[in-house]
């Protein structure tokens, strides 16, 4: 039986989105390839009133349809392929109909060089260069989204000239689709019904896409575009800086350090030899080190942070899964302390079969030997190369009903640990506004990109732990409560 998260169907350990299902579907990206196309019919649009510019448009590309047959869509590419007589005629009658002005700014890109015929023709607008410029950064503003009201626009523009040259044709019982066509350029966007009449003509041109009218597509010019576009404008980088007062977190600091010197004191008093305690306290002094580490360089809002967390939730899990394994398996506080002395033996024994020079390393060799063998040879110890207790840090969480962490939380913080993509757009990645730009986006070297402060979450997980700790071993004579130990 098939098995589904979030509307996505699991297949081969990866949830598919159901679009990604359908055969033959292809997308086609209206804002890059499509868009500037037609970017000559959004200048048109925004020049008058809606109604009486789709209806200057409806004659301009019937005229084109008359003028030459060949052209598949109303593209600008298509167009401007057409010999120089017939780019003359089809251009005198547009700047007859509605002057020059609004397809001046094109002239930006499609110079006398390149284009010889529309240039001469649409160069002597009286506008300078800036005024051009901002005008043709504007229309692509409008239009860059493929379901807005103006997009659409241009998408029924696209339709009615499938409709003119006799491309697109409407069978019997249709008349709401045809109704739909035939009132959309006379009905304003505020209207209710065009809230069904969009999506109507969005489908429509929609559809157009993986026809055998779309084989055409002329990539160089396309990117042409875009060449020429991307050098005409500035980045506009933009970023977010979720940096907050610094949380008051010495409170909370001193009092998690006064119960786990309450726990180490007892272990060096009357617990020498009590494995349970030494590691259940130990794990909560490494989360606890993590955490004193977060405040002391004031980690909140960075990548270090979200590392910080990630162990704080793990530690606390582990935690709870050894108590909880403790019942069926007395000495799994000694496999524990094995286990992970096991990873550094298998550490220095590569190291040494690769006669690895780590002199300069951060790796201290001769230490982790020394702490290998501290309690017997390290020939006694083995090297596990699977999970401790053969499950995940996701089965462990499952075990001791604690899944949100790891579906919440941790997963998140291990997309920073692992240097995943989703981590680094979030966290080094500087968002460009132009639109000229496609709102691309470049690495943040200069460290300005601040995320949002883990010190809640920290703070919660830890105290959770600490909690834990203090139904096993009670708190301190008058210890106050943490608040919300729930």
């Amino acid at each position: 039986m098939a098995q589904y998260f979030g509307g996505h169907e699991l297949k081969k350990g990866k949830f598919l989105t159901p679009f990604n299902q359908v055969d033959g579907l292809q997308l086609s990206d209206w804002s890059y390839s499509r868009m500037p196309e037609y970017l000559w019919l959004g200048l048109i649009l925004g020049n008058f009133e809606r109604t009486v510019a789709l209806e200057h448009c409806g004659k301009i590309l019937t005229k084109l349809h008359n003028l030459s047959t060949t052209i598949d869509l109303p593209k600008f590419s298509q167009i401007l392929a057409l010999n120089k007589d017939s780019q003359k005629s089809f251009f005198d009658y547009v700047i007859s109909l509605i002057g020059d002005k609004p397809l001046a700014p094109l002239n930006l890109l499609f110079t006398t060089t390149s284009h010889p015929v529309f240039a001469s023709l649409f160069s002597k607008n009286i506008l300078n260069h800036d005024k051009l410029a901002s005008r043709l950064k504007n229309a692509m503003e409008q239009f860059y989204g493929h379901q807005t009201d103006t997009a659409t626009d241009i998408r029924f523009l696209i339709v009615y000239f499938l409709i003119v040259s006799g491309r697109l044709n409407f069978l019997e019982g249709m008349e709401s689709t045809v109704d739909a066509i035939r009132r959309y350029p006379y009905t304003p966007h505020s209207d209710e019904d065009m809230r069904r009449m969009r999506p109507i003509v969005r489908s429509m041109e929609g559809a157009i896409q993986g026809t055998d009218h779309e084989d055409n597509t002329d990539s160089s010019f396309v990117e042409d575009f875009w060449k020429a576009i991307n050098g005409m404008y500035e980045c506009e980088l933009t970023y977010i800086d979720f940096t907050s007062a610094k949380p008051d977190a010495e409170g909370f600091i001193k009092l998690a350090g006064s119960q786990l010197q309450f726990y180490s004191d007892i272990l060096s008093a009357t617990r020498v030899n009590d494995d349970k305690m030494l590691v259940l306290v130990g794990i909560a002094a490494y989360a606890f080190k993590r955490i004193r580490e977060l405040v002391n360089h004031d980690l909140f809002h960075t990548i270090s942070g979200r590392s910080i967390a990630r162990c704080v939730i793990e530690c606390y899990i582990m935690v709870k899964y050894l108590c909880k394994e403790e019942v069926g398996k007395p000495t799994i506080w000694s496999d524990y302390q094995d286990y992970g002395l096991g990873q550094y033996k298998l550490i220095y024994t590569r190291i040494d079969e690769d006669k690895a020079d780590m002199s300069n390393s951060h790796v201290n060799v001769d230490l982790i030997k020394l702490l290998v063998s501290h309690r017997r040879d390290d020939k006694f110890i083995d090297m596990d190369t699977s999970y401790f207790g053969k499950k995940g840090i996701r089965e462990k969480s499952q075990a001791v009903s604690e899944k949100g962490l790891w579906s919440h939380y941790y997963d998140y913080d291990s997309a920073f640990e692992h240097g995943l993509w989703g981590a680094i757009r979030e966290s080094v990645m500087l968002d460009c506004a132009s639109i000229a730009h496609r709102y691309h986006f470049i690495p943040d070297t200069e460290d300005r990109i601040k995320l949002k402060s883990v010190w809640s979450d920290c703070k919660m997980v830890m105290t959770k732990l600490l909690v834990f700790l203090g139904e096993i071993y009670g708190y301190p004579a008058g210890f106050p409560s943490y608040g919300g130990n729930e």
